[in-house]
């Protein structure tokens, strides 16, 4: 069954069974909303698209290339660089390749794309001399800290990703997470 691409609803997903499919459909690629009578409100990759869930963008958030790290110090190529490198990339579906796909303005069909299973993967794949791979800026220190890479920001065309906040529209709360929503959107760095 294919269900990259898709959204998921699991209600009661916040411990036991419900939360173990949640980390596996959010693991085969599925956008994963988890209701549950003890979570209200949760921090997401947006958009999520689901008519019973109220979204909130609290925050933009860079990619950041990964690359071998004899390649540190070295110009950060552009994306008519990026198309010609072999770029590593999550599973077709997943919004972080959706979103590599869109920045270096790949034709996916008949482009070889060598695929990972997760960020540590792409990222182990890197330090292997395979390619190199972009993965968000809040993954950097979790995901590069077993890996000999090399990671560089980008200066023009940043590719990135929003996140926010989001809760059941149905939820007697509704006011109130919006009002916690509007609090960490104004800690929080600014959307672009």
């Amino acid at each position: 069954m294919q269900i990259t691409d898709q959204t998921a609803i699991i209600s009661g997903g916040a411990s036991g069974l419900g939360a173990a499919t949640a980390r596996h459909l959010a693991g085969q690629g599925a956008r994963v909303a988890v209701l549950d009578y003890n979570l209200d409100a949760a921090i997401v990759s947006l958009p999520i698209q689901e008519p019973r869930l109220q979204e909130m963008a609290l925050f933009e958030e860079d990619f950041v290339l990964v690359r071998a790290p004899e390649d540190a110090g070295r110009p950060i190529p552009g994306v008519a660089e990026l198309k010609a490198m072999r770029l590593l990339l999550l599973g077709e579906g997943h919004c972080f390749r959706d979103q590599a796909i869109a920045l270096c303005d790949l034709p996916t069909p008949g482009r070889e794309i060598l695929q990972g299973s997760s960020l540590s993967t792409l990222v182990q794949m890197v330090g292997a001399g395979i390619g190199v791979t972009l993965i968000p800026e809040m993954a950097i220190g979790f995901e590069t800290g077993s890996a000999r890479v090399s990671v560089e920001r980008f200066a023009e065309q940043v590719p990135r990703r929003s996140i926010g906040m989001v809760w059941r529209k149905s939820n007697p709360m509704a006011e109130q997470l919006s009002d916690i929503g509007e609090l960490l959107r104004a800690l929080g760095p600014p959307i672009a």
